[in-house]
């Protein structure tokens, strides 16, 4: 699979927002681990806060948007309640969020892919660590970061105020 991962235009915004609702009706039909919903999250303000950081990367594929990612150094608050195997300063710290693959392309190893461009990106960029979190049932996701060299460090409530997605597990790798 011919795959180039590049940081989005503004131009595609919408691009990755139809991915975000494709993928949250593939998820509603589905099961939904990771509790996503239709335009509360990631929704267009998910991409276009990723975008204004300079975080929001694509993944295509023969010229669709296969995949999408945020990396950048932002991370909640709650993180401080965790011990994190490296104790390392926000700006040497990449932070995943949004990880999103189109419904048609499950399971061909975007995801996958996209996880090690986000550790070939922190590495060039001299960074320490990169730290994410996923929602306590979401299996599968899960399963991939530890797959890929990811420590559970903890469980912590992100205080979303969504009664469905209260507890998320923290995961780190130290580079």
């Amino acid at each position: 699979m011919a795959a180039a991962i590049r940081l989005a235009k503004k131009s595609e915004l919408n691009k990755v927002v139809a991915l975000y609702d494709t993928l949250n009706d593939y998820l509603q039909s589905s099961i939904n681990y990771p509790r996503w919903k239709k335009g509360q999250y990631p929704s267009e303000i998910t991409a276009t806060e990723g975008f204004e950081a300079n975080g929001l990367y694509i993944m295509e594929v023969n010229g669709e948007i296969a995949g999408t990612i945020i990396l950048i150094s932002d991370q909640p608050k709650q993180y401080e309640k965790l011990s994190w195997g490296k104790r390392s300063e926000a700006e040497k710290t990449l932070v995943i969020h949004a990880l999103a693959v189109h419904p048609k392309f499950l399971k061909r190893g975007v995801a996958s892919q996209l996880l090690d461009f986000a550790q070939q990106l922190a590495v060039s960029e001299g960074m320490e660590t990169i730290r994410l979190d996923v929602f306590e049932e979401n299996y599968p996701a899960q399963n991939l970061y530890t797959k890929k060299g990811y420590k559970c460090v903890g469980t912590v409530d992100l205080e979303l105020n969504i009664p469905d997605l209260v507890m998320f597990k923290c995961f780190e790798k130290i580079l």
